[in-house]
């Protein structure tokens, strides 16, 4: 039985992915990403009131949150099962596809393109400015071009390929302590997504989340050290089936990788970038003030409408190979590990 549930991870990171290309992602009250973000704002209130607002109120937080969140999961899996396995299977297809957002951000960034096209920069700033935190009032075409490119770039670890990867990972030591593949690559989903939604709440160098918010800062940043790292592999792997100069786009990602404040932003964007031949970072304004980030892909010109596009169909691929990294992955080291046991 446990076998056939190495071949059922599979399978569900196919469908998740089918899923997602072709329905996005839902948009309800009871999404498990909008009931992950009550969960932290109520928590924090809590803990706010009870004095608890510096690093120990952060680690609470952490604690709660995940905690809440795998035990109301683990309720759902021990009530569906009752209606029998299938039924099981079907929850963890419906909540890892809730948690992973692909198509959205192919979806924000052809709205941003459209307007562009159109010559309607307002309505392309306003577009931009679903998907960045930076102030989009200042930004000429040009700008909004690069904002979007880096969202993408971004937002391809954080709403994907960091999903995939630890949904494999505990899969894969659920399968080598006995436990159920499926439950246990869920449960790695959603601790990943609830650090990441707590991140992009409190994970802010502000008065009120500088202590608060630190733990859940640093512990998304551990979490998306591998896989940023692996989107490197992934992107200029992408470049070269499209044909986009794989050995620039290693070069690039080489030199530039580690100009960014955060340990893991600069990885996508400097693969994106060589595998595009542009330019991205420098000068940044946002609500809080102004940022001079190094330039990535420094010798190269700066980013044009049609790059957008171009950015959409790197990663595109690349999210293709992701799966099938992800199917190889389960394969090989499922297998192994089953033929030692």
């Amino acid at each position: 039985m446990q076998y056939w549930n190495i071949f059922e991870s599979i399978v569900l990171l196919g469908l998740v992915f089918a899923l997602d290309f072709l329905f996005g992602d839902p948009v309800y009250a009871l999404h498990p990403t909008r009931i992950i973000g009550k969960t932290v704002t109520l928590f924090e209130k809590i803990l706010f009131s009870l004095g608890f607002c510096g690093i120990v109120g952060g680690f609470l937080l952490v604690f709660l949150v995940n905690f809440i969140v795998v035990a109301f999961y683990l309720v759902l899996v021990w009530m569906f099962g009752f209606f029998g396995h299938y039924f099981v299977f079907l929850l963890n297809v419906y909540i890892v596809y809730s948690v992973i957002a692909l198509k959205d951000m192919f979806t924000h960034a052809d709205r941003v393109y459209n307007n562009l096209k159109n010559e309607d920069i307002e309505k392309a700033k306003s577009s931009v400015g679903m998907i960045v935190g930076r102030d989009v009032s200042v930004l000429d075409e040009t700008g909004i071009v690069k904002a979007t490119i880096e969202s993408l770039s971004e937002n391809f670890v954080d709403g994907f390929l960091s999903v995939v990867f630890w949904y494999c990972l505990f899969s894969f030591m659920g399968f080598w302590f006995g436990f159920d593949c499926l439950i246990s690559g869920t449960v790695g989903a959603l601790i990943y997504r609830a650090v990441n939604t707590m991140d992009s709440m409190v994970g802010y160098k502000n008065e009120r989340y500088m202590y608060f918010g630190r733990i859940a800062a640093r512990l998304d940043d551990i979490l998306n050290f591998i896989p940023a790292r692996l989107s490197v592999f992934i992107i200029c792997l992408a470049s070269f089936i499209l044909g986009r100069g794989f050995v620039v786009c290693i070069k690039t990602a080489k030199n530039d990788r580690l100009k960014h404040a955060s340990c893991n932003s600069a990885h996508a964007e400097s693969a994106i970038s060589g595998a595009l031949k542009i330019k991205l970072g420098g000068r940044t304004v946002y609500p809080y003030g102004t940022i001079d980030k190094p330039f990535i892909g420094e010798g190269f010109d700066s980013p044009e409408i049609k790059d957008i596009k171009r950015a959409e169909e790197v990663l595109f691929v690349s999210s293709i190979l992701s799966l099938f990294s992800a199917f190889i992955f389960i394969y090989i080291s499922f297998g192994l590990l089953k033929n030692s046991i």
